[in-house]
This record gives structure tokens, C-alpha cells and sequence, in this order.
């Protein structure tokens, strides 16, 4: 466990805890509004009503913020992953190419997950992806991946149920959202 965290972290109510939420102090307040917690919030809040920032507190050691700039290339088709991002800020672009087709390109806006599914499945990357803008991303490498569910497995676990719904979601087809 990573000390810095753990004084907080017991302070907060949720499946994964056993102190009411009454009992948040200033500091959990603060670390509330504290980034990636709004990033992770806007990016799950539309698959689950009863979502709760305090559900991502645990998870702040695990991710950190990189910044790039315009046009920088994050991996590249093929690549092996170094584990998931979320955008906060600017666009990202991925282009997913196959043979004997036409490329398809995406814009990636804030609150959206990149390489989530071949970062969790240790599969090559199925795309290009750069800045298209510059943008701030929230990065949970496979190194934090691996020792996120060693030390916090339940909740790990409630983080992939999420990210699969949202990975359900992107790939529905428009006609059906609607």
C-alpha cells in the first residue's frame, strides 16, 4: 500500500470501506475535486446512476497525468501496450487501419478511454493514435495496473465492470443509442 494514500483512504465510505462518508474531512474533500477523480467521473457517470467520486479516491496513486503536445504520437498499430489512458483535456485522434480497407479515424475528447481494451488484454495496439490538439491524458500503466489489483483486487475488479460497460457503450451503434 502506498502510505501517502492510506490515511484518506480509510476514511471513506463505500464498498471498500467501513467509515460513513459523514465523517469526510476537509482534506477527502479536497481530493474529491482532485483530478483524475472529475475525469473518471465524467467518463463513467453515463453507465451507472448511483456512481460516487469516492469510489475513484483509492485510484489516485495509480494513475499519472502526461502532457502532449500537438501532433505527438502516443503508440502506433501494433504496438505492445503500456497501459490505458483517459483523456481530461484536448483531442486525441486514432486511426485504426485494416487490410484491404479504408482507414477510420476517431476524435478522443475529454472523458473518453484509450487503449483500454487492448491495454487490459496485453493485445498489440489496433491503432494510431496522437495529439490532435494538445491534450493532458491520465495514464494507468500496466506496471500500476499489476500492483492496483494486487493491493486493491474488489476494487480493481469494479474497475474493469466499468470500463467494459463503457467499452459496450462506444461500440454500439448510433442507430441503437438513440
Amino acid at each position: 500500500m502506498r502510505p501517502q494514500m492510506q490515511l484518506v483512504q480509510n476514511q471513506i465510505h463505500s464498498p471498500y470501506s467501513s467509515v460513513p462518508s459523514s465523517h469526510l474531512d476537509n482534506q477527502l474533500r479536497h481530493q474529491l475535486r482532485e483530478e483524475p477523480i472529475p475525469t473518471l467521473m465524467k467518463t463513467f457517470s453515463g453507465y451507472e446512476n448511483e456512481l460516487s467520486p469516492e469510489l475513484f479516491v483509492p485510484m489516485l496513486p495509480y494513475f499519472k497525468q502526461i502532457e502532449l503536445p500537438e501532433g505527438q504520437i502516443i503508440w502506433r498499430r501494433g504496438d505492445q501496450p503500456d497501459g490505458l489512458y483517459v483523456v481530461a483535456a484536448g483531442v486525441m485522434r486514432a486511426t485504426y487501419t485494416w487490410d484491404n480497407s479504408d482507414s477510420v479515424s476517431e476524435s478522443m475528447v475529454a472523458g473518453t478511454l484509450a487503449g483500454e481494451l487492448t491495454g487490459l488484454a496485453g493485445m498489440p495496439r489496433n491503432a494510431d493514435v496522437m495529439a490532435e490538439k494538445a491534450s493532458v491524458l491520465w495514464k494507468l500503466s500496466n506496471e500500476d495496473w499489476a500492483l492496483f489489483k494486487k493491493e486493491r483486487p474488489t476494487l480493481a475488479h469494479r474497475f474493469v465492470e466499468l470500463v467494459l460497460k463503457g467499452a459496450t457503450e462506444q461500440s454500439t451503434p448510433l442507430p441503437t443509442r438513440l
